[in-house]
């Protein structure tokens, strides 16, 4: 951060003729004011707290075991068919840094397809196999575009581990996180996005998500 500062003051004092005290609108150019919005924009990175800013993707952390189950009301697994539109689910996946380079920074990112939603949004820690806090989880249901029902958001999580792991080369564990089926979908599987590579997981009951003919 200071030495963005010390950055934008010697440019400053490049600019030829800029004085503070004779500083208005209508006397700056155009080029001037253009140049400290970019320099402005760019800085937020470092000013604004918890920042995902410094993430990036590590294409070396492997992934398995995408799951998909039917859970009830107090999260407990049931077994009695497929998901109707509607209905709860918990979404779980294994991530395996072992060997890699895993560094404070690294993150991945998950995204569901949209007839799902997340539960809760915010963040929550995330662990390793053996509870040691690994860095934190962003859960966000990415608004539909323009015109589009609300059930058409898309879900995504984006985890990066933090200062926890530094050193370490066995970091592995599994994330899990609170899902609702929030429409039908057209096929008993579902293209699970990670870091862009697709991992096709089972609906639960072997069946496509199916409308909600309840009624009270």
């Amino acid at each position: 951060m200071s030495l963005a500062l010390v950055w934008i003051v010697l440019w400053f004092r490049r600019v030829k003729g800029f004085q503070m005290k004779s500083m208005q609108l209508g006397r700056v150019p155009i080029r001037i004011l253009s140049s400290v919005a970019m320099i402005l924009a760019s800085l937020t990175m470092f000013l604004v707290p918890g920042s995902q800013a410094w993430a990036e993707i590590n294409p070396g952390i492997k992934f398995s075991d995408p799951r998909i189950v039917k859970v009830d009301n107090n999260g407990n697994p049931v077994t009695d068919g497929g998901l109707k539109a509607g209905e709860r689910a918990a979404f779980s996946i294994r991530f395996d840094g072992t060997g890699v380079d895993v560094q404070p920074g690294d993150s991945f990112r998950i995204t569901l397809p949209d007839y799902f939603g997340l539960r809760e949004e915010g963040t929550f820690p995330i662990e390793t196999d053996d509870k040691t806090p690994a860095g934190e989880c962003v859960l966000k249901n990415i608004p539909a575009p323009q015109g589009q029902p609300w059930n058409k958001n898309v879900p995504e999580i984006t985890c990066t581990f933090n200062e926890a792991i530094a050193g370490k080369h066995d970091i592995k564990g599994s994330l899990n996180v609170d899902i609702n089926a929030d429409d039908v979908s057209g096929s008993d599987s579902a293209d699970i996005d990670v870091n862009g590579k697709k991992y096709p997981t089972p609906l639960p009951g072997g069946a496509p998500i199916s409308p909600n003919t309840y009624r009270p």
